[in-house]
């Protein structure tokens, strides 16, 4: 038997403080994810992929006007 599954995750425009300042505001965020498999009577592979679109999600952007900091995850 084959097995799958595609999952997907939105996170929309945020602030990375409480203040919301304007210069804080994070890009909205999608991950893609796919998991692919083969199952049989006693044995199954299964192989997993993530963040195939490759986004990187900021936490926090910190730094004087102009001069953002930003701190990638992962």
């Amino acid at each position: 038997n084959l097995t799958g599954h595609i999952g997907y995750n939105y996170t929309g425009a945020r602030y990375a403080n409480v203040i919301n300042y304007p210069s804080s505001e994070l890009q909205p965020l999608g991950i893609l994810n796919l998991r692919l498999g083969i199952e049989a009577d006693a044995w199954s592979l299964t192989a997993f992929a993530s963040n195939l679109t490759n986004d990187v999600e900021f936490t926090s952007i910190a730094g004087s006007i102009g001069t953002p900091v930003v701190t990638p995850t992962g």
